[in-house]
């Protein structure tokens, strides 16, 4: 009966993985000077220290404990935290972050421009796969028979020790992280198999892709995503577009990608992708 009373009490929203340090770094405060006010109070005004020591001690492990539980105290503790603390605070402790992807690869344009794999567009004023590495490109994505993705896969995609390799997994993304450093994200598993289509054809159109490091490698990576027409998993169309993303932390703007037919999101990021 206790164990189902405290997990009607939990609220897996706002701990575990999900939880918001920043949330409950102040709620933790908030309880200890709940618990010196009540210890003092007791003392002045009651003359009876004893007495305020043990409600203060009962008051401050009941409220360590919902926090525990809920991942707060004071309701609307994440709401108020993502309005009044500094981006820069939030960013530190947020996990978002980390399966966002971000191109951090040095003049991307320039790199796959030269390779041949992207050209200016015929009839617009913007950037397209050339028809060559596009048909490469797909051929490899129709090879892949399964949608699964293990860690020999990221191992091998990334050219890194799968020993030393870690998976986190949030909902349908997951980052992989290498001797304690993140390296890479993946919204989906559309997203991987498009990655690892793509990675075993740029070999052999980018002089020294090998040598870039992985990190850099996995961002030009996914810039590369906005260029499919199809999606990787199930085939069908792809629609651009907006939206926010909730995290623990913080709301963010996002661009994203997503497959109209199976709804996996082939691509989510804070800032738009170009090559």
């Amino acid at each position: 009966m206790a164990l189902t009373a405290l997990d009607r009490f939990r609220r897996p929203k706002y701990t575990g993985e999900n939880r918001c340090t920043p949330c409950t770094f102040v709620n933790v405060i908030i309880a200890i000077a709940i618990g010196a006010v009540v210890a003092g109070g007791m003392w002045w005004f009651l003359a009876a220290p004893v007495v305020g020591l043990l409600l203060a001690g009962s008051l401050l492990a009941v409220s360590l404990l919902a926090i525990y539980l809920r991942g707060y105290l004071v309701p609307g503790t994440p709401q108020l935290t993502k309005r009044y603390f500094p981006d820069w605070v939030l960013r530190r402790f947020d996990k978002l972050e980390e399966i966002t992807p971000v191109d951090e690869a040095p003049d991307a344009e320039g790199l796959f421009l030269s390779a041949g794999v992207v050209e200016e567009c015929p009839h617009e004023d913007d950037l397209c796969l050339t028809e060559a590495f596009a048909s490469a490109w797909t051929e490899r994505i129709e090879q892949r028979t399964s949608m699964d993705v293990s860690r020999g896969d990221l191992a091998e995609l990334l050219s890194i020790d799968e020993a030393d390799l870690s998976v986190e997994q949030f909902e349908d993304a997951f980052v992989a992280n290498y001797e304690g450093r993140h390296i890479g994200q993946w919204e989906s598993d559309a997203a991987f198999i498009a990655d690892m289509a793509a990675e075993s054809v740029l070999g052999d159109w980018v002089d020294g892709w090998t040598t870039i490091e992985p990190r850099e490698r996995s961002g030009l990576l996914a810039g590369l995503r906005v260029f499919l027409d199809d999606c990787p998993s199930c085939g069908g169309s792809l629609d651009m577009g907006e939206g926010i993303v909730e995290s623990c932390c913080r709301s963010i703007d996002v661009v994203t990608v997503e497959c109209t037919t199976c709804e996996r999101r082939l691509l989510e990021t804070a800032n738009p992708v170009s090559v």
